[in-house]
């Protein structure tokens, strides 16, 4: 019955009576405060237990939040390059909803990475935008591993596409792994630290 006052890509963290809290990005548009979306992934561990297994219509839930600065310059109208690895696409879901709202004519390019050969969980919202939308690229990317050593290829793939990459503002969901490796490309091919914008995921 309250909306939560948000910017794209914060999180917040859910706590579940006698379930230790967990913090979460927010998977909605910032336009809507009052049905908030989240990712979870299916893990051994008591807070995946209960979403998946034992969350009930009312049950009580406390949000605390929100918390971050993974979040869009609405300052900026430069392009958009958006990678995400597995549910990293949670806040990059959320900055991408709010760029459409706000800047309907700037341009967004997403790369989904995964390890799973058969695809992602929301692969057909991704493709609905680009259908829809003539400003937005998307492109799914299979590696091995979060740690694979493909990850050249995809430095790659991003720099190709966004030429010169000093004109867009980058934003990274990913393991640290991952992360570390492109950020640190995307810099070296003369990016401005200022319009690289990093967030850590554990979804490995």
């Amino acid at each position: 019955s309250r909306s939560l006052r948000f910017l794209a890509g914060q999180n917040v963290s859910l706590q579940f009576d006698r379930i230790d809290p967990k913090s979460l990005p927010i998977a909605s548009c910032p336009c809507d405060g009052l049905q908030l979306r989240f990712h979870v992934s299916r893990r051994h561990d008591p807070f995946s237990n209960l979403v998946f297994n034992r969350l009930k219509r009312g049950q009580l839930l406390t949000l605390l939040g929100p918390t971050g600065d993974f979040v869009l310059d609405e300052q900026s109208a430069r392009p958009l390059l958006m990678v995400a690895w597995k549910s990293g696409f949670a806040p990059i879901a959320s900055l991408i909803d709010h760029a459409i709202q706000s800047q309907p004519e700037r341009r967004i390019a997403l790369y989904w990475l995964t390890d799973n050969p058969q695809g992602h969980y929301q692969e057909n919202a991704c493709r609905a935008w680009r259908d829809a939308l003539d400003h937005f690229s998307y492109q799914l990317i299979t590696l091995d591993s979060a740690q694979s050593a493909q990850i050249e290829t995809v430095l790659q793939v991003l720099l190709t596409a966004a030429q010169p990459v000093s004109d867009w503002d980058c934003f990274l969901a990913l393991p640290i792994s991952l992360q570390r490796s492109l950020g640190d490309g995307l810099v070296a091919a003369d990016l401005a630290a200022a319009q690289l914008h990093l967030t850590s995921i554990e979804d490995v």
